[in-house]
């Protein structure tokens, strides 16, 4: 069974582990998901996560779907813990960064893309929090492409928004 390895990172509280948690669920991995709010996700399991509210360390978890194995490395988001980071996106085979909708990029976004870039990673781009109030998706993609280098493309546009042109 092939193995992939996906980094997730951003800026801290986009969402990456509430995400992580997320595919662990839907995998059938975990039986239920659990909340950072709530002290029960498979990533932020030390008492130093459960008291911040927010990882500390790269978590490795694992799953499997559709008959592929994946390594997920859920990273910090503060950059306190750029080691952290930085070793998970080295670790992987690609990327996934997530951002958040309502707001522009945040430096630790910009971080992880000069990391990802420095280190040749291949990428993909999540914008999350869609269900927030300002949150509005072209905007948020006209922002990525604005402030970040190279080439970001939307492959999917979230149903109820209307896609402007040359998006």
């Amino acid at each position: 069974m092939p193995n992939r390895v996906v980094s997730l990172v951003g800026h801290s509280g986009v969402g990456k582990t509430t995400l992580t948690e997320a595919l662990l669920h839907r995998s059938g991995t975990i039986p239920r998901m659990g909340r950072v709010e709530d002290g029960t996700t498979q990533s932020d399991y030390s008492d130093v996560e459960h008291q911040h509210g927010f990882s500390v360390r790269t978590t490795v978890l694992r799953l499997n779907h559709e008959g592929v194995a994946m390594t997920l490395l859920d990273t910090p988001g503060y950059s306190d813990f750029v080691r952290e980071i930085r070793g998970g996106i080295r670790a992987a085979d690609s990327v996934l960064v997530m951002v958040g909708a309502g707001s522009s990029v945040e430096v630790g976004t910009e971080r992880v893309w000069r990391m990802a870039d420095l280190f040749g990673m291949p990428r993909i781009v999540a914008v999350n929090k869609m269900d927030r109030e300002r949150a509005h998706f072209a905007a948020a993609l006209a922002d990525l492409r604005a402030s970040l280098p190279g080439p970001v493309a939307a492959a999917f546009w979230p149903s109820g928004e209307e896609r402007s042109s040359g998006s």
